[in-house]
Formats: structure tokens, C-alpha cells, sequence
């Protein structure tokens, strides 16, 4: 059985994990820099280790329309992924911490699963329980993919 561990982050009221071996760094609120040109999907730019780094509206593409999480949160934090030397950020509302959990403990969102808290599926990959609680995966690869796309 092996075991993966997890970041496990909030946005809103929601619990959210990824792998913590795609994550490069968690940094406290950062101010990114808007550029006209930039996509909506993009809140901003701000360099990271002399690399310029896009921060995705997380929070937007998973559906939480109307969020504010981009102006008035004090405890928010930004991680920053490693996707195979592709770097990219998104913000988040808190750090919950880091789980060890069994492979297969992480379920995948079948196509038949309909009632995913109003949540967009197109960017997770899965599910899993913490104190009770569905904690949604998301995928960091349809993530790099939706960064990438025209």
C-alpha cells in the first residue's frame, strides 16, 4: 500500500488537496502584477525564483463565481506549482496542512457523480475524507493544460 501526501487547502468553505511533490512553494499573499494583454483566466504575473509565474483564478474555474478571494483576505497564501519545469500559482484562502493517505483511499470522480457542491469537474481528478469531510483533488496536469490552452 503505497502512500501519497497531500497539501490540503481551502478556498471558501471547500477543501481542496493536491500532491504535495508538484508543489514548488506556498508564499504568503503576494501582489501579482496585471498586464493588459493577459486572459481572464489569469489574476496576474509576479516572479518566483527570477521566473515569471501566471497566477490562475483557482477559485473562478472551480466555480465559485462572485469570489472575493483576489482583494480582502489577510491569511490567504499562493502555491506554486512544479509541473515537469512548467511553473505556475493560484490563491488560495488557507493552508489546512499536510495528510499522508493510502493511494487508493484517493477515490476518482466517476461521470455518474453529479452533486459536487456546485464544483466544475473539469478540474479535479478525485476525492477523498478528511474529519469527515469530501476533499476534492485537483488535477495540477488540466490545470497546466487550461494555462497553456489559446
Amino acid at each position: 500500500m503505497d502512500e501519497i501526501q497531500l497539501l490540503i487547502f481551502r478556498i471558501s468553505d471547500q477543501s481542496f488537496t493536491i500532491p504535495i511533490s508538484r508543489v514548488a512553494r506556498v508564499v504568503d499573499t503576494l501582489q501579482s502584477r496585471s498586464f493588459p494583454l493577459l486572459k481572464e483566466k489569469f489574476e496576474g504575473m509576479f516572479i518566483f525564483e527570477n521566473k515569471l509565474i501566471p497566477i490562475i483564478k483557482l477559485a473562478d474555474s472551480l466555480g465559485f463565481t462572485g469570489s472575493n478571494i483576489y482583494y480582502t483576505n489577510l491569511d490567504e497564501s499562493v502555491v506554486i506549482i512544479n509541473y515537469d519545469g512548467y511553473f505556475f500559482g493560484f490563491r488560495v484562502d488557507a493552508i489546512e496542512g499536510i495528510k499522508k493517505v493510502k493511494e487508493e483511499d484517493v477515490k476518482p470522480i466517476e461521470p455518474e457523480i453529479q452533486d459536487l457542491n456546485g464544483l466544475d469537474p473539469a478540474f479535479l481528478n478525485g476525492f477523498t475524507e478528511s474529519d469527515g469531510q469530501l476533499v476534492f483533488s485537483v488535477s495540477t496536469e488540466k490545470l497546466l493544460v487550461y494555462a497553456l490552452e489559446n
